[in-house]
């Protein structure tokens, strides 16, 4: 628990920091991503963006977190990724 506090409060001054500076978002690995610090960098104006997708779980998984943008890590499997569900032109997706 004392990691994850440290973390918590680690991503919250980093939003912080980033929305000072103007920046309108932040790219994470897609497997960081989830709902409470999607909510928490939408608090402070950042937008977030799971890098590194692959595989429809982790799409899922990001849209499941409310990650509004993803960057597919071989473009050869965006047809793939745009034809599940998740990645569908609805806001969300790829």
């Amino acid at each position: 628990h004392m990691t994850e506090r440290l973390q918590s409060s680690a991503y919250e001054r980093e939003a912080a920091t980033l929305s000072r500076a103007g920046v309108s978002g932040i790219r994470l690995p897609w497997e960081a991503w989830s709902l409470g610090l999607t909510a928490l960098f939408a608090k402070f104006g950042v937008r977030g963006q799971g890098g590194g997708v692959r595989e429809t779980r982790h799409l899922d998984r990001l849209v499941a977190a409310g990650v509004e943008v993803a960057s597919v890590a071989h473009l050869d499997r965006l047809p793939e990724l745009l034809a599940h569900p998740s990645g569908s032109p609805s806001g969300r997706g790829v």
